[in-house]
């Protein structure tokens, strides 16, 4: 029923594309945008994630590092990792906080632990340093001990 319906729409969407009911520029736009937003929905998701488990049963500390937080400063990780994604490590940690408190929590934890507490190795400046991780870590054939990207 909804590959049919998103069939129909697309169709109907093109109709009124070709017989100019849409203009040809505003649909652009629209392809423009959807793509762009689609394209930065499929960067994110592997981010949240370092990839370093091999698919054994780890500890709840392991599985902390193993996931991102990228706290503040900065505005654009609010944009690309909205809600909880932007404290994804933390929500593995304690995953019965609500999305809307983790920033909250965060800050708590960040106030109360010392430098020297793994809390911290979970945090990433943002999505350009997480990205060059990634690929870079899949260019090795895997993890990359000691990672240049960390922070």
């Amino acid at each position: 029923m909804w590959e049919t319906a998103a069939s129909l729409w697309a169709m109907m969407l093109l109709v009124l594309v070709a017989t100019g009911a849409v203009p040809l520029t505003a649909y652009a736009t629209l392809l423009v945008v959807a793509s762009g937003v689609a394209v930065l929905n499929q960067v994110r998701t592997p981010v949240a994630h370092l990839w370093e488990n091999d698919g054994a049963a780890i500890s709840v500390t392991a599985q902390y590092l193993d996931s991102v937080n990228v706290p503040p400063p900065g505005l654009l990780p609010a944009l690309w990792a909205p809600v909880g994604l932007r404290y994804h490590a933390l929500h593995h940690l304690l995953p019965g906080v609500p999305y809307h408190a983790l920033g909250e929590a965060h800050r708590r934890l960040s106030d109360t632990l010392p430098p020297a507490s793994s809390f911290y190795r979970a945090n990433y400046k943002g999505l350009i340093a997480l990205l060059m991780r990634l690929v870079h870590d899949s260019m090795q054939g895997g993890r990359a001990q000691g990672s240049s990207f960390r922070t």
